[in-house]
């Protein structure tokens, strides 16, 4: 009977006690079983997803939603049909992993925001893991890092690209007009070469036409043998 009494008490000191153990600092058992771990967020993929494969994840970083992406060879000349399809648009500040075939070149992307498309030129994708897409001043463009962790951008390199094809643009529109002028001007001196041609032809043949003859000698009328005047008329 005692013992159970005993027993009792300790167990209340312990209840009584425990508030103010937390109170003070010192720690109560705690469960060590961990929560399960969360599902890492499922990255979208787009492009090709089968066989062999270069992968490179992408943010969108620009204002607005993709609304169709495609790529080619920056030698060829077809992009190949819309990456998105029916999947839907690559929303702003979605990131996504572009699955391209391996290919020793470099890669033209096109992007279609806002109902206006855009093309970044010539990346050595091959070379980059990740890289967030922007805009600026019409030019879309891709960041970077490089293998040392240095960011790099391809804006430089697109705004040349948009300058010397405005400059070839410029020089075949003035050897246009050159050549237009030129023809222009070899027309204008072939007419005038063949009116000079015909003038002198018809100088010529005026020329060489018979002359009317002139001087021709006139006779004296002869005079009427029945004069009014009988001929036993004398004149003195």
């Amino acid at each position: 009977m005692n013992r159970k009494i005993k027993m009792v008490g300790y167990m209340l000191v312990l209840v009584l006690a425990t508030p103010w153990m937390a109170a003070c600092g010192v720690s109560t058992p705690q469960s060590t079983v961990e929560p399960e771990s969360q599902a890492e967020a499922v990255v979208r993929q787009v492009g090709d997803t089968q066989g062999t494969q270069m992968k490179v994840q992408l943010t969108n970083a620009m204002d607005a939603a993709i609304t169709s992406m495609a790529f080619k060879g920056s030698q060829d000349e077809a992009f190949c049909d819309d990456l998105l399809g029916s999947e839907g648009p690559i929303e702003s500040n979605e990131t996504f992993e572009l699955g391209l075939p391996v290919a020793d070149c470099t890669y033209d992307v096109s992007l279609t925001v806002e109902g206006s498309e855009y093309v970044l030129h010539r990346l050595d994708l091959s070379k980059i893991e990740s890289g967030v897409l922007q805009l600026s001043d019409g030019l879309a463009y891709l960041v970077y890092q490089d293998d040392e962790g240095t960011d790099i951008s391809t804006l430089e390199d697109e705004q040349k690209l948009v300058q010397a094809a405005a400059e070839q643009a410029a020089a075949e529109q003035a050897a246009a007009e050159k050549a237009a002028a030129e023809q222009a001007a070899a027309e204008q001196a072939e007419a005038e070469q063949r009116a000079a041609e015909q003038a002198a032809a018809e100088g010529q043949a005026a020329k060489s036409a018979p002359q009317s003859q002139q001087g021709s000698s006139q006779e004296a009328p002869a005079q009427s043998e029945d004069s009014c005047l009988g001929d036993d008329v004398v004149f003195r």
